[in-house]
């Protein structure tokens, strides 16, 4: 859009619509169901951090994300707070590798 030009939001390509945008539909709702893609955001750490670290740090994480402040500044940028535990997060990361992963390779999807 050109500047002074409001962006339309057509569709949201999330499993459901988003607090930000209600009256958004998602691309599901709309008839394409190949066009449901979520984005995640997260801390990671190097392999072999201790535990008691991860679960200090995804401690932190829990708090920060159910402190009303927190979550009205992440739903004001269109996404969802949500938090799972470490183990789930890595399954997360490990399912969107593989997903992606074959993609970039039928698609022969190279880096410039």
């Amino acid at each position: 859009a050109g500047e002074g030009k409001p962006l339309k939001v057509l569709a949201v390509s999330s499993e459901k619509r988003i607090e930000a945008a209600p009256d958004v539909p998602t691309f599901a709702e709309l008839g394409y169901t190949d066009m449901t893609v979520s984005t995640h955001g997260g801390i990671v750490a190097p392999a072999g951090t201790p535990r008691a670290v991860i679960d200090k740090i995804h401690a932190a994480v829990v708090k920060a994300n159910s402190d009303p402040v927190v979550r009205a500044a992440i739903i004001q940028g269109a996404a969802v707070p949500r938090t799972s535990t470490p183990e789930e997060f890595d399954a997360l990361i490990k399912s969107d590798s593989a997903i992606w992963g074959e993609i970039i390779r039928r698609l022969n999807i190279k880096l410039d």
